[in-house]
């Protein structure tokens, strides 16, 4: 278990050096080629005996070989949790990793570092202060914003665009409502990015993951836009709701617990 309120901050480089000398030689191996382009096996080797020496450096390695009992628990804690919450507001990931107790190992992933530490879920201000401080929700305000609907067809359009231009496109079909022209100038402004939340059932073993369920969200001026597509399938039509943050945090918070069997 890792103890009470110790923390860690690692580069991708050295967590991924600490996974491999853990045992979880392919989930690091994985991991780093995802940070770059390697231009030989030489220059891999050569960066994981840099990251390597980091974390003697740092105090994580003694030159026997032998991790912080700290950092080693905290690994396997990651790499062995069965159920996660992936939660992604721009480029700033946060995962969330059930520890089997009412406890969460948290990693927040900016710029290359990762940095962990726990929460009681279930305990309020823990919970809702750290999705409120990830996604930074707006303040509440009245909302006069009213929703919409928006086709399967001009969906799954819609889910592919990435620039203005495709998004302009897709206005330019047709005569669409005020809230839907509204939420696409705020789609654009956000660099045709949604924020998004995900439950994920892991297995380090074979190394594959399942999302049984993707929550979908942008944030406006005084609201969050949730995005509903549970009925796609079976009425061909998603749903666009102007969402107070508190209701929507709530939710977030409601999901997560039943995920972790809370």
């Amino acid at each position: 278990m890792i103890q009470e309120k110790k923390t860690f901050s690692l580069s991708t480089e050295e967590l991924s050096v600490a996974m491999m000398l853990c045992g979880y030689e392919q989930a690091a191996a994985d991991a780093l080629k995802n940070t770059r382009e390697w231009k030989s096996d030489e220059q891999l080797q050569e960066m994981i005996g840099e990251a390597e020496l980091l974390l003697r450096r740092r105090g994580y390695q003694n030159e026997k070989g032998e991790m912080d009992h700290g950092l080693e628990s905290l690994i396997h804690l990651l790499m062995r949790a069965e159920k996660k919450v992936r939660c992604v507001h721009g480029k700033t990931v946060m995962l969330l990793h059930n520890m089997g107790s009412r406890k969460v190992l948290v990693q927040t992933c900016e710029d290359g570092v990762h940095s962990f530490y726990d929460i009681d879920l279930t305990k309020k201000e823990q919970g809702e202060k750290t999705i409120q401080d990830f996604y930074q929700f707006p303040a509440e305000q009245p909302i006069e914003m009213e929703p919409f609907m928006m086709s399967s067809e001009m969906f799954q359009s819609f889910s592919v665009a990435k620039t203005a231009a495709q998004v302009n496109e897709l206005l330019s079909k047709g005569e669409h409502p005020p809230a839907m022209q509204v939420f696409m100038k705020e789609f654009v402004e956000s660099g045709c990015f949604l924020n998004n939340l995900s439950l994920i059932k892991s297995d380090y073993i074979t190394d594959e993951n399942e999302m049984p369920e993707i929550h979908l969200f942008l944030p406006s001026t005084s609201f969050t836009w949730y995005i509903d597509y549970t009925e796609v399938d079976t009425q061909g039509s998603v749903y666009f709701y102007p969402t107070e943050a508190s209701s929507l945090i709530q939710m977030i918070i409601t999901r997560m617990k039943m995920w972790f069997g809370y």
